[in-house]
């Protein structure tokens, strides 16, 4: 679209296509003026959401404010990166130009801002994509956070009505960004399901699902609150995945235990903290690393693209002490590989008319039945990051104490025997722990 047939002499508006290396950056890039550099009109204030009066391309895609940056702007605007009458100082992460967002905004906890381009061409349903963009939280920012995403839609490029738009963005920052002296690449793949045609830009959760941790006071903006978090953003790529770089291993592992991660489809890696994205921490296509908490990981390829992998760390085993006033014992522990497993029970004595009820943690998966050689299957969803107790509780004594049962567990790969024996004062029990496929 030629943008200047909407032009008129008497708003003296001008367009402007400045060649910066943010511009030339992929020759293949689907996203129209990727650094914000092409411009209507040079900012001397703020824009208050009406960025498509001043961007080429752009728009503010909510009822929030979203603002066009630039270092052309008045010296000493709030438009101006480099004035604190606005967000604090800043250069552009290339070129003159960049956007602003609030991501998290405790007072008012729906609002948002969001920023929105139509694609130059749709994308191809079952073509994979690489996007990427760089962010920097703003100096007057009170909240380091996380969720800022990249969010594909489509249909025809609309503006929402209200401050949040809830939806799952392809890609996402799980991780809290606080860098506000330099930029972070919020980056990955993902292949396109259906035919997107527009990229929305913002945080596409909750305030209760977005992590906000507090920035010691000082220097939070022009009110003296910072009650906010701010981004700038640019450089926003989205093109045709060059490589097939694909990261895997584990994603679950016991709390201090060594995660094994893996890479493949580039010729080099580079491996590093997805929160501290410029410490390399190996180079190698796996590598192992020590796990205490939640953790993503990001890997680089030899093109510059990446992938994330999160690994969630499991908590100790639950073993309970009681089961309706009775001891219960703490038992062997049977390892299983998925998570979906067979829990058969059946009388492999004599029939003596035992009854029991059959515990998983807290739940009760059934309750007084009678054993007999007639095998009962029941299907249990173990819980991944916790390892919990199958318990036996005993109803009754039967003709020859004391209760028991013999009990098939099976994970789809493997089937383990066990016979467990309560009576009335103890429940006998067997330790479910989840270790995933081979």
């Amino acid at each position: 679209m030629n943008h200047t047939q909407f032009l008129t002499p008497m708003r003296k508006v001008f367009l402007t296509l400045l060649a910066f290396p943010s511009l030339l950056f992929a020759q293949n890039n689907l996203v129209p003026n990727p650094g914000f550099e092409e411009h209507l009109r040079i900012p001397d204030s703020y824009m208050s959401g009406d960025m498509d009066q001043y961007l080429v391309a752009w728009d503010a895609a909510n009822d929030g404010t979203a603002d066009y940056i630039s270092d052309l702007a008045s010296p000493g605007s709030y438009a101006d990166p480099k004035s604190d009458n606005g967000q604090g100082m800043q250069d552009p992460h290339g070129g003159h130009a960049m956007a602003f967002v609030y991501n998290y905004y405790p007072d008012s906890r729906d609002y948002r801002e969001y920023i929105s381009s139509t694609l130059k061409t749709p994308l191809v349903v079952g073509k994979k994509y690489y996007v990427e963009m760089y962010v920097s939280l703003t100096d007057h920012s009170g909240f380091a956070v996380n969720n800022i995403g990249m969010c594909f839609f489509t249909g025809e490029r609309t503006k929402e009505t209200g401050y949040s738009i809830l939806a799952k963005p392809q890609i996402n920052s799980t991780a809290v960004i606080s860098d506000s002296k330099g930029w972070t690449k919020v980056s990955g793949s993902f292949t396109a399901d259906k035919p997107y045609t527009y990229l929305v830009i913002g945080n596409f959760f909750t305030a209760e699902k977005t992590t906000a941790n507090p920035i010691p006071p000082q220097n939070h903006g022009v009110d003296g609150t910072g009650n906010y978090a701010g981004f700038y953003i640019d450089d926003v790529v989205v093109k045709a995945s060059e490589s097939d770089l694909k990261i895997a291993g584990d994603t679950l592992v016991m709390a201090g235990a060594w995660a094994k991660l893996n890479a493949t489809g580039s010729k080099t890696y580079s491996w590093a903290d997805y929160s501290k994205p410029k410490v390399i921490l190996g180079n190698a296509a796996e590598i192992k690393v020590q796990v205490n908490v939640k953790k993503t990981f990001i890997v680089y390829g030899d093109n510059g693209e990446s992938e994330i992998i999160t690994v969630n760390v499991m908590r100790g085993p639950v073993y309970r002490q009681t089961l309706n006033d009775r001891k219960v014992k703490k038992g062997s522990v049977v390892k299983v590989h998925n998570e979906k497993i067979k829990v058969t029970v059946y009388d492999n004595n004599k029939i003596d008319g035992d009854i029991i009820s059959l515990y998983y943690g807290d739940s009760c998966i059934v309750s007084n039945l009678k054993l007999s050689k007639k095998k009962k299957t029941f299907i249990i969803i173990v819980d991944k990051r916790q390892p919990k107790q199958l318990i036996l509780f005993a109803n009754n004594l039967g003709e020859m104490p004391p209760n028991t049962a013999a009990c098939i567990i099976g994970d789809g790969k493997n089937e383990i025997n066990v016979v467990l024996s309560s009576d009335l004062k103890a429940s006998d029990a067997v330790m479910l722990e989840y270790v995933g496929g081979d």
